[in-house]
């Protein structure tokens, strides 16, 4: 029978440090001796069977062309949907209000990962999404997702997608009031049938690194509370009649505390709103951020304790600050999770391509490169990593690197990893399925990798690997460079 691994290894950046149980940064995965699975599949075989592999060696044809087949050769991102429901399920339930006082929305933040096969079995479950642009509003439609649990939730973004989101029914989330004013000059009508917010930026900030901190006086993002005041004063002498309030100030918190302290915030300003203009707010929307662990030995987040806290908190404040609906009853209570729900989900699977020393310094390269995950490089983040067949025993220091003509293309400095490890050999990078595929890009012309969904004991190719022709469309040479 297959376990859950639970030995233990160095888990400072470097792997060196404390020791913790790794059962927190290696799901959604399973190993026995060695050899990882998911959802009983062994990732060995997903690997051979989407390319990651190739059990067909790749040719060169006569004109020089590379034969590499249906699928191609390179790193696939593989998530398990089941992990990926469960996820969902755990904050419906923990942030659902147990004494019926509000309802509890949940709407899917699909920049941290933006594969429509993702969304739509969300979709199915019944959670909503939270859109930063208008292409996402598409792939939530392709998804399945109704019009009525939509958020466009952008800032800077062009009139025409606003006007477009708009127009197909989905709440509109302003990070400007300039942008309302524009947009509420183009409107027939649809202000007064769609849901208007506005960002509220309260001037702190929550997050592990200041590069995922979105709010505090630094940050682009929001409003501060006398601008607010004035936009939704603007939006109703223009004609808005459905309104909800928005903040969202960082990313990837694993404390209960701040989050429920910044939802009291958020509700007195709500009070302002309610009193001082007369408005009811439909929702008020606390955004997202929710963390996981990434580091062995990271705490995690008890969504349950701030599922308790936050919605006890939450009806106290609307009650104090005599916050309500239309209907005299509490705003619903709305999130944004995507990390959350996703994170933990996905790995990252890239083969080891060379394995050399430099200057007493071993480096292991892989099919992979910062243009595949740019989170290590952009970040400094720590992605723990496994190499599938070897145990984690005789440990001794490596660097793992990638292909890209780039100084910052690392995984990871000096980690501890097995001796042993060979060409050919398959490593998998974990906590992987946020920000990963999203924030990949050409970099280096290298081509995005596949996806690959395994759900109820299936793998389904959820993205095809991008090949060269898809990569160079649209492209127009100049007359001079063509042929006479």
């Amino acid at each position: 029978m297959t376990t859950v691994r639970t030995n233990t290894i160095g888990c400072g950046r470097g792997g060196n440090g404390c020791a913790a149980s790794l059962n927190n940064v290696m799901q959604p995965l399973q190993e026995r001796n060695g050899r990882l699975s998911m959802g009983s599949i062994p990732i060995r075989q997903l690997a051979e069977q989407f390319g990651v592999l190739p059990k067909q060696a790749i040719s060169i044809s006569s004109a020089g062309v590379l034969s590499e087949g249906i699928m191609g050769e390179g790193a696939a991102y593989i998530y398990d949907g089941n992990r990926i429901v469960d996820n969902y399920r755990k904050i419906r339930d923990a942030m659902s209000d147990a004494q019926g006082r509000f309802n509890t929305r949940v709407y899917f933040a699909l920049k941290s990962n933006s594969n429509p096969a993702i969304m739509q079995l969300l979709a199915s479950e019944g959670c909503g999404a939270d859109c930063a642009n208008y292409n996402e509003i598409r792939i939530a439609r392709m998804a399945g997702v109704p019009e009525g649990r939509m958020l466009y939730s952008g800032n800077n973004n062009p009139i025409g997608e606003m006007l477009g989101a708009l127009q197909i029914g989905a709440a509109i989330n302003f990070d400007d009031i300039n942008l309302f004013e524009s947009l509420s000059g183009r409107c027939n009508g649809e202000l007064k049938q769609n849901v208007v917010s506005f960002r509220f930026n309260p001037g702190t900030g929550l997050g592990e690194n200041a590069k995922i901190t979105t709010g505090g006086e630094g940050s682009k993002f929001g409003m501060g509370e006398a601008e607010i005041m004035q936009a939704y004063r603007a939006a109703r002498e223009r004609g808005a009649t459905r309104f909800a309030l928005h903040m969202m100030t960082g990313s990837n918190t694993r404390e209960v505390e701040p989050f429920v302290e910044q939802v009291k915030e958020q509700v007195r300003l709500a009070g302002r709103l309610c009193n001082e203009l007369g408005i009811t707010l439909e929702f008020i929307d606390i955004g997202g951020g929710f963390g996981i662990p990434y580091l062995p030995g990271d705490s995690e987040l008890d969504i349950f304790e701030l599922g308790r806290q936050l919605t006890q908190a939450y009806a106290q404040e609307c009650g104090r600050h005599n916050v309500r609906n239309s209907a005299g009853g509490i705003p619903d209570l709305m999130m944004e999770p995507g990390r959350y729900i996703v994170g933990d989900a996905g790995v990252l699977a890239a083969k080891v391509t060379s394995v050399k020393n430099s200057f007493g310094r071993s480096i292991i390269g892989i099919d992979a490169s910062m243009s595949t995950l740019m989170r290590v490089a952009m970040y400094d983040s720590y992605h723990h990593i496994l190499i599938d067949g070897r145990e984690e025993q005789n440990m001794r220091p490596a660097d793992v690197v990638g292909q890209a003509c780039e100084s910052s293309d690392f995984f990871a400095h000096a980690r501890l990893l097995p001796q042993g490890i060979r060409t050919g050999d398959l490593a998998v990078i974990c906590t992987a399925g946020a920000y990963g595929f999203s924030m990949s890009s050409n970099y280096c012309n290298m081509a995005k990798p596949a996806e690959v969904l395994v759900y109820d004991g299936e793998a389904h190719l959820i993205r095809r690997r991008q090949g060269f022709e898809q990569m160079v469309e649209g492209v127009q040479m100049l007359p001079l460079m063509q042929e006479a």
